[in-house]
């Protein structure tokens, strides 16, 4: 079963695509599984074939125990400068609280859990990162893609929920590529999707988060344990558990 990709984005936190309510209800149970197990996993994979696949997860209840998912192994990245390394985990960072993250020689960046009667969840990255301004985020394979500004102080991202964030694209990815440009356009072209972007007095377009890094630069973070920290992370946030559950009040 093809993996249903949230969102790619010209805006901070804007959704492109709206899906049809039994899409909904397969990305719901999707993402119970995902609470429960992970992703990318053997119990995740089985529990979205049980639920997911014939009955659109109306009918899902987690197991009572879980079999621990295997552990993940430092995925391939390309080679050459701002490529970095490091392993996400889950937990309670100074600054950005309750938060899946990862530390890398360049900087922080995490999910985080919203404060109550806000956001449902906050994705954050280090200023380091938007030194020269404006930055997009993509992640490789799905080429999920967003544009953010540069904010004031330490931090720069969104606010957001499970729904509008790249919340399954960063715990099923390979890699998370930050980049000093910002979209322009984004056209789909047969099995592929062009994403025009714009960088230091320059434009170019691109169909890999690869061609992006070399038109532009930037830094490739690895989404190791990215699942695990992120399932972690949505089991123990009580908004997030009601966007899975309820697919964001819609």
């Amino acid at each position: 079963m093809k993996r249903f990709i949230l969102m790619a984005a010209i805006v901070p936190g804007a959704a492109l695509a709206q899906v049809s309510e039994d899409a909904m209800e397969m990305q719901r149970c999707i993402w119970r599984c995902q609470a429960e197990h992970g992703a990318g996993n053997a119990g995740y994979n089985a529990c979205i074939a049980q639920y997911c696949e014939d009955g659109g997860g109306e009918s899902f209840t987690p197991p009572v125990a879980a079999p621990p998912p295997p552990v993940q192994q430092q995925p391939a990245l390309p080679a050459g400068p701002g490529v970095l390394a490091g392993i996400w985990a889950f937990g309670t960072h100074p600054a950005l609280g309750p938060v899946a993250y990862i530390t890398t020689s360049a900087g922080t960046v995490g999910l985080g859990c919203g404060k109550v009667g806000g956001y449902t969840l906050g994705l954050r990255f280090s200023n380091s990162f938007a030194a020269a301004g404006p930055v997009t985020l993509m992640t490789a394979p799905s080429l999920t893609a967003a544009s953010y500004p540069r904010r004031q102080g330490d931090w720069s991202g969104a606010d957001g929920d499970v729904c509008t964030l790249p919340v399954n694209d960063l715990a099923g990815g390979s890699a998370l590529y930050i980049l000093p440009a910002q979209i322009e356009a984004l056209n789909a072209e047969g099995d592929g999707t062009r994403i025009t972007l714009s960088g230091a007095g320059r434009t170019a377009d691109v169909y890999t988060a690869a061609e992006a890094l070399t038109a532009f630069g930037g830094y490739v973070v690895p989404l190791a344990g990215a699942d695990r920290a992120i399932g972690a992370l949505l089991q123990t946030c009580p908004r997030a558990q009601q966007d899975m559950q309820y697919g964001c009040g819609d």
